[in-house]
């Protein structure tokens, strides 16, 4: 069975995220693009337009030296959303963060236009990412 539009539009993401690829990044995401961040850590709030998640991305791999990357696990797709279940892995300050999340990607016109994204253990997660 062929996979999903949205999770392979889901799958593709995370690819040129690992590769650093924000050319092909910049082709997924709307520019108005929401992404909402749980948690009460630093990192934690809303983005609005391509560029304050971009540089989200670059946030993430600031504060861990470049060890931040997301193995994912499983894409769940419908017609407007798809689900990636992950598992996060950073490094930072001698702590390893190595934690199951969950990223909600809502699709139209074969673009991102929102994401919510949590770790399961928001908690501890938010410990690892705190000054």
């Amino acid at each position: 069975m062929d996979e999903h539009k949205n999770a392979a539009l889901t799958r593709s993401g995370f690819d040129a995220f690992a590769k650093g690829d924000m050319a092909r990044l910049g082709e997924l995401f709307a520019e108005d693009a929401v992404w909402h961040t749980a948690g009460k850590g630093p990192l934690a709030g809303d983005r609005v337009g391509r560029e304050a998640i971009f540089s989200y991305f670059g946030a993430l791999m600031e504060r861990s030296g470049g060890t931040f990357h997301n193995e994912v696990t499983d894409i769940l797709a419908s017609e407007e959303r798809s689900v990636a279940l992950t598992t996060t892995k950073a490094e930072r300050n001698g702590n390893t963060l190595a934690a199951d999340a969950f990223i909600v990607f809502r699709v139209k016109d074969d673009l991102v236009t929102e994401v919510w994204s949590a770790f399961f253990d928001q908690d501890s997660a938010d410990v690892f990412w705190n000054d």
